[in-house]
């Protein structure tokens, strides 16, 4: 199937859109209000509204490749170099540039730059979808930084939406055995057990180098994890012994390698490896990879860790990240007896 390049003509407020000749997606062009072929410039054009750009994406989802205007390209350009220039990690710059570019085409400003008070009204949009408030403060962040490096408007300001307060799904010693067991082979068990052993986000996990091991001080060396820190964390013997069993590394730069030896296993690939992993183990709880950064950290405490040392093996640039697993420790908590366990029973 052809792929439809889109334009937005901010003069006469329409989408112009070009496709190789192909019949059934001009009966389906035909299909919408307003169309007209332009027999000049050999383009369709539609009028630009949020109505018919969803019917477009209905319709043509992945097909469809948003050209961006030269006002547009300078804006995102500037914004791309500023993030350079800041030391932006190459996934905060992918992010925000995605961020920005959905936001420019929802709000049909491509032809021209667009105005604070639209941002406010796509944020609404966002809130109105159910999207969490994560999802929400990371688009703020971005078109923010857009408005500000990428089109000079510096007083801009805006509220962040409180974060919600929930707790980490928290998986017992036994259920992550069960789990790292559970992997199908040598790498899979292997990235397990590292991911929980040393408290890894699945980010750094796949980006380890056999470097990064060290044997003898049994640390392992995060590079340039969240917030482009270097860290140091725990190298226990039993992920050595994983290790041991493993070979697949050889031949390429990283421990884990990808389909391409020159290039790490991505993230989808290794939350796959987990959900196989906690299906064939039975798990029933609704939980990720990530969790086993979670369990890291809660069974760390249960055993008597000091939380500021949890925070530093974590990565945590605040303590108040770190206390969220006090809350979700059971080691006081079973030491108190249900009201119900004290009445007498028949």
């Amino acid at each position: 199937m052809a792929t439809l390049r889109v334009r937005a003509d901010a003069n006469n407020r329409e989408l112009c859109l070009s496709f190789p000749y192909e019949e059934s997606t001009i009966a389906t062009i035909r299909s919408i209000p307003g169309r007209r072929w332009s027999k000049e410039e050999k383009i369709w054009r539609i009028p630009d509204s949020a109505a018919n750009r969803e019917l477009l994406l209905r319709y043509f989802g992945s097909r469809l490749k948003f050209q961006e205007s030269e006002a547009t390209g300078r804006g995102l350009n500037a914004m791309q170099n500023e993030m350079l220039i800041r030391n932006y990690s190459p996934r905060t710059r992918r992010n925000y540039l995605g961020i920005v570019r959905r936001f420019l085409r929802d709000v049909s400003s491509s032809g021209t730059d667009p105005e604070p008070e639209m941002m406010r009204e796509y944020l609404l949009q966002l809130t109105g979808r159910g999207l969490s408030s994560a999802t929400v403060r990371q688009s703020i962040s971005a078109l923010l930084f857009y408005f500000r490096h990428g089109l000079g408007k510096t007083g801009m300001n805006y509220r962040y939406p409180r974060r919600e307060q929930r707790l980490p799904a928290v998986l017992s010693t036994q259920e992550v055995g069960c789990i790292i067991a559970a992997g199908r082979n040598p790498k899979h068990r292997l990235l397990l057990a590292l991911t929980y052993s040393a408290g890894l986000r699945v980010s750094e996990v796949v980006a380890l180098k056999l470097s990064d091991l060290d044997r003898n001080r049994r640390m392992l060396r995060i590079q340039q994890g969240k917030g482009r820190k270097d860290r140091f964390s725990l190298l226990s013997l039993a992920a050595l012994g994983y290790l041991d069993a493993y070979t697949d590394y050889r031949g390429s730069p990283w421990l884990f390698p990808g389909a391409e030896r020159s290039k790490h296993l991505s993230i989808r690939s290794a939350e796959k490896i987990f959900d196989y992993a906690a299906e064939l183990a039975g798990i029933l709880k609704d939980v990720s990879i990530h969790d086993l950064r979670h369990a890291f950290a809660t069974h760390l405490l249960e055993a008597g860790t000091d939380l500021r040392y949890i925070q530093t093996l974590l990565g945590h640039k605040s303590s108040r990240t770190t206390e969220i697993y006090a809350r979700v420790s059971n080691t006081i908590l079973q030491r108190i007896v249900s009201p119900l366990d004290r009445l007498p029973h028949p």
